[in-house]
Order: structure tokens, then sequence, then C-alpha cells
């Protein structure tokens, strides 16, 4: 985002109607409040501190409950919180948000006068209500940037709530510092966050450049940089006397490992073209990423619940967590890039054991009908049955398939069983995009490090384990019993009470649970539309 050097009290000056002397204590507590009416009243533009107009038209209530008596300022200037305000705003990077957008140039003094004082006074309200907003729900809006990406905005007090909680705080700072999200997704990323600008403070890594693999045994400048990377990320203990620098040693191998497994990479230890690529990205563009995944985590529930369940699309990962710890991990399939698995937030309401696989409209035009159309019998080897629009089966070859198009008119249904496209267990959570996790008989492609294959529901790894643990609170399902039930090959839908929360997100940097900083590949392109989407909100 752009800094703006435009001095604060420039910006107050374009909307002063009226110039007073500087105002005596004594007058203070009598012409602020008339000074702040007609200010809110007059319908001229409140200028903040980033150049933009601020909106004041639900600061009327605040003001009036306190009958018309300043938050921020008093006849010196800025008062000790309207200080501590301004303090706290200008550390707004801190959660990755640009402080040129919340406090630039010099505050008030008693010179000022009453009328831009009391600019001044609504001028910093104002921007204290955009600031809760953006660093609770985030600032820009994943509906308009991407299609697949469904948020509940969170619910934030109103204005009058807002501000009568600064008023009342007994510490200042601490009540700006909660408006934060209180996460571990967003803390652990504001701390990957004050890690990284450490690193970029220092100068940054070496860059590795291309050449030949690099392994045990290998030598040269190329290695020496390699180590020195290593050692400002953290995946070499820190620097001691070491003989050859320029030597690939078994430490340094090891360090290359772990490296490798925070990228998501095949931890080999050796550095051919992926881990170069991934050594060569500056710590700029790392932290960019970063940024990008704290506003993600701005748009997570407040309550994430307990348990929930949480499937990270870009990791290709799913977990369980309870009491704030995982219980339960697994990899997962997920949408192909041009069938983006979105992000969004719902509840599992329901298991289905031996489930039927409906056959989505596309893949029946796209998939089906060809084979249809070379043998109407194909799909029986398949158990798909074609039904009519109100379920009455059909004999597929008592149907003329040339003359079937993208109008397809039929249903498709493959029938429980051992080459279900679902498998044996079906995780339902009903959502507009249908979208749902399940089973595969497609096992080996859990072995792949990238692992989008599906039309967009989610594959997972351990049906049966996922099975058991969210069916503990509902009589006791042991797995034993949800195999009998799979064993007998009948339908047979299990509903949750109560269900339980699951998240579908997208993060492609976060802190891991051994507090290293984790980071992926952008597989859907996110992360680019999320950072445009960030910068024309500041333009």
């Amino acid at each position: 985002m752009k800094a703006r050097p435009l001095p604060w009290l420039a910006a107050i000056c374009t909307v002063i109607v009226l110039y007073r002397a500087p105002c005596a204590a004594a007058d203070f507590a009598v012409d602020m409040p008339a000074a702040l009416r007609h200010t809110l009243e007059s319908g001229a533009p409140v200028i903040g501190p980033n150049g933009k107009p601020v909106p004041t038209e639900n600061l009327a209530e605040f003001y009036a409950q306190r009958q018309g008596q300043p938050l921020w300022v008093d006849p010196s200037g800025l008062n000790g919180r309207g200080q501590a305000l301004v303090a706290k705003l200008r550390e707004a990077d801190r959660d990755g948000l640009d402080p040129a957008e919340y406090v630039v140039g010099d505050p008030p003094s008693a010179a000022a006068g009453i009328d831009r004082l009391a600019v001044s006074e609504i001028a910093l309200s104002a921007t204290l209500l955009r600031y809760a907003n953006d660093v609770r729900r985030g600032r820009a809006t994943p509906g308009k940037m991407d299609a697949e990406q469904r948020v509940t905005p969170k619910p934030i007090d109103s204005a009058a709530q807002l501000l009568t909680g600064a008023a009342e705080a007994a510490d200042l700072p601490v009540f700006i510092d909660r408006l934060a999200p209180a996460d571990p997704f967003y803390r652990g990323l504001r701390t990957a966050l004050d890690r990284y600008r450490a690193v970029e403070a220092a100068g940054g890594w070496p860059q590795i450049g291309a050449g030949p693999r690099l392994d045990t045994g290998s030598t040269g400048p190329r290695v020496r940089a390699l180590r020195q990377h290593l050692l400002l990320t953290g995946d070499l203990p820190p620097e001691r006397q070491v003989r050859s620098p320029d030597r690939f040693d078994e430490e340094l191998r090891e360090g290359v490992k772990r490296f490798q497994q925070r990228h998501g990479l095949g931890a080999d230890g050796a550095v051919g073209g992926g881990t170069q690529t991934a050594l060569d990205v500056p710590v700029g563009a790392r932290i960019r990423q970063i940024k990008a995944n704290l506003e993600r985590a701005r748009w997570l529930p407040e309550d994430l619940g307990d348990p929930y369940v949480l499937v990270n699309m870009a990791a290709f990962q799913l977990e369980v967590v309870e009491a704030g710890l995982p219980v339960l991990e697994m990899r997962v399939v997920i949408g192909e890039r041009d069938k983006e698995t979105p992000a969004f937030s719902d509840f599992i309401s329901y298991i289905e054991i031996n489930p039927y696989w409906n056959v989505p409209r596309s893949i029946a035009v796209k998939e089906k009908l060809p084979q249809l159309r070379r043998n109407p019998s194909a799909l029986a080897a398949q158990n798909i049955r074609v039904l009519t629009a109100g379920g009455e089966q059909i004999n597929p070859a008592s149907i003329d398939w040339s003359t079937v198009g993208d109008n397809f008119p039929y249903r498709l249904r493959q029938d429980p069983g051992g080459r279900n496209a679902l498998g044996r267990i079906k995780f339902m959570f009903p959502n507009p995009y249908d979208v749902y996790m399940h089973d595969t008989p497609s096992r080996a492609l859990f072995n792949r490090p990238v692992r989008a294959f599906s039309h967009g529901c989610i594959r997972v790894e351990k049906p049966m384990e996922l099975a058991e643990f969210l069916l503990r609170r509902n009589g006791g399902w042991s797995r034993d019993r949800i195999q009998n039930l799979i064993d007998a090959g009948k339908n047979r839908p299990l509903t949750l009470s109560p269900p339980v929360p699951v998240h579908l997100i997208y993060l492609t940097a976060w802190l891991g649970a051994d507090g290293t900083v984790q980071f992926r590949d952008d597989l859907y392109n996110r992360d680019a539309r999320l950072v445009a989407a960030l910068d024309a909100v500041s333009e």
C-alpha cells in the first residue's frame, strides 16, 4: 500500500468553516459541544488523516450521549487518551495494515482553535471506527474479489458502543489490541510477520541462483549463500564455527529438509529446481504473502467452535481441533485449478454411509455423455443408472444418445459400493456450492505432493477416523459399528446432533504448531487477486 505524506493539519484545514482564536480552558466546555454539533450537522466533509473523507453519520449518537463533550482533545490539543490512540494507530503495521491509512502528520495543538479541535475530535473517532472494522473484519470484500469465497462478515459493535468502550477503557492500548482477532491463525501470522520483517531489516537473504543441483558434497558460493539463507530463516541452528562454509555437509542437508517441509516440498535434503525457486523468493514477497493471509484470517468466524474441522486447501490438509489442539490430521484432495474448491464456513449436519453419487450435470455432459454415445451400456459397468428427472429408471439402450446434448434431460446416479466415486462415507454440510467431503476409491492420489484432482469436493484420507470422531457424541458409534453398516451395503444417513463446524480456508502462509513459518504455493492464484483488491482499496 502507498504511504501518503499529507500533513494532518493541512487536511483538517480544508473543512474549517469558521476560525476562532485559540480556545481558553474556561470556554472549552461551553464552546466544544456547539462546535462538534456544527461540524456534524454542516454536511461539510471531514478529512481524515489519510487525506480521505471519513464517515461521520454514525457519530451523532455517541456525542449526544456525552452531551457534546470530546473524548480525544482538550484545550491544550490532544489529551492523554488522544495521544494514546494516535500512538496505537501508528502501530497498525503490526497487523499488516498501513499506518498511513490511519495516522499521518502532527496532531493539533492548543493554537488550532475550537473549530479545528472539533474537526480533529471527529476525525479521530471516525478513524478509530474504520480501523476497528479493518482489523477485525478485513479491508477487502471477498465476494466481489473472488466468487469462490463466501464470507459472512463478523458482527461488530455500533459506533456508539465501540466509542463508549474506548471512553471507558481503563487501558486504551489494551482495548485497541483486543479489536484484532484472537484466534490462533491470526496471532500466529502476526508473529510470522514480525520475524520476516526482522529478516528484511537485516538485509534479507541472498539469492541461490540458477545452477546445478546442490547435494551432499557440493561446494562453491551457491552453497555459502544457501547456508546463510537457512541461518536467517531458522532452518539451521544459530551460526557457529564451520570449517568449510562453502561445502554442503550433513548439517546443511538437514537444514534443507526443514526448509522443504515448511514449504510443502518433497523433503529429500537436496536443492533441485523446485527448492531453488522457493529459496529465491525475496523476503519482501514473503512479507506480502503473510499480509495477504492476515487479511484472510480476519474473515474467519469469531467463534470457530469446539470441536471444529478445518480444511486448508493450500496445504491439502484437514485437521480436527478440540480444546485448541489438533486431535486428528489427514491429507485431502481438492478441486483442480479450473474447478476450485470454494472457501466458506458451515456445519457438518449428517454423515451418509454407503452414499449414492448423483453425478453433477457438468460431469454428466462433459464426461459421461461421450461414453454413452460410444456404448449405451458403458455406465452399467460403473454401477451408474440413468434416471428421469422424476427418478424413474430408464434403459440407456432405449435412448438415441446422439440426439442428446447440453440440455441433458436425465439424471445419472451411481449405486453404493466399492466402485462408488464417493467411497463408503460422505460428510454433508449443505451449501450453495454443492460441495462436501467424502471417501474415495482412488487412494494413490493422497501420495502426491500437489493434490488437486477433484471437481471441487474434498476427498479425505481417513474417512473412518473422521466419522468415528464426529459420531462419538451421537450414541457412542464405535469403528466396528460403523464398519458393520458399511458391510451391510445399504445407504444410511446418520444425523449429527449437535452439528460440527467446518471451515474451508485457503491459507498460503501460517505459523505451524511447532512454531515454524509455513508457506505453500498459491495454487488458485488467490493471493494475487487479494493483493490487487487491497491495493485498490488503498487508492
